[in-house]
């Protein structure tokens, strides 16, 4: 998966609004799978999947209170979900339900990648 670099427009917006880093979203790196909720997941399914991410995996980009999004799932719209107010333990799993177009969906399984966190402006 190709990694998502911000263009200079991007960039100067940012300045422009006077968002800090933490504000800006900033990448997770990792790939997930989303699993078929319905157990199918092809065009006649009903194109949502739950993809589960290891607290681990965050690193130190875990925004308590912040927001995340998957930008690359084909199908996939980057929707944004809260994340919890309190740190879970590293070894506990944050669950995302995220809807695929259904003649996107290609079966049980999907790649999430993308992830992107930041603090609510």
């Amino acid at each position: 998966m190709s990694k998502k670099t911000r263009t200079a427009s991007e960039i100067l917006e940012e300045q422009r609004l006077g968002l800090s880093p933490e504000q800006v979203w900033q990448d997770v790196d990792g790939d997930w799978i989303a699993n078929a909720d319905d157990g199918k997941g092809y065009h006649d399914g009903d194109g949502k999947y739950t993809v589960h991410v290891r607290v681990a995996d965050f690193g130190q980009k875990y925004l308590p209170g912040g927001e995340a999004r998957f930008t690359d799932v084909t199908g996939g719209h980057a929707e944004i979900f809260k994340l919890p107010l309190q740190i879970p333990p590293a070894d506990s799993f944050i669950r995302f339900n995220i809807k695929i177009e259904p003649l996107a969906c290609q079966g049980k399984w999907c790649v999430a990648s993308g992830l992107q966190v930041r603090l609510c402006a």
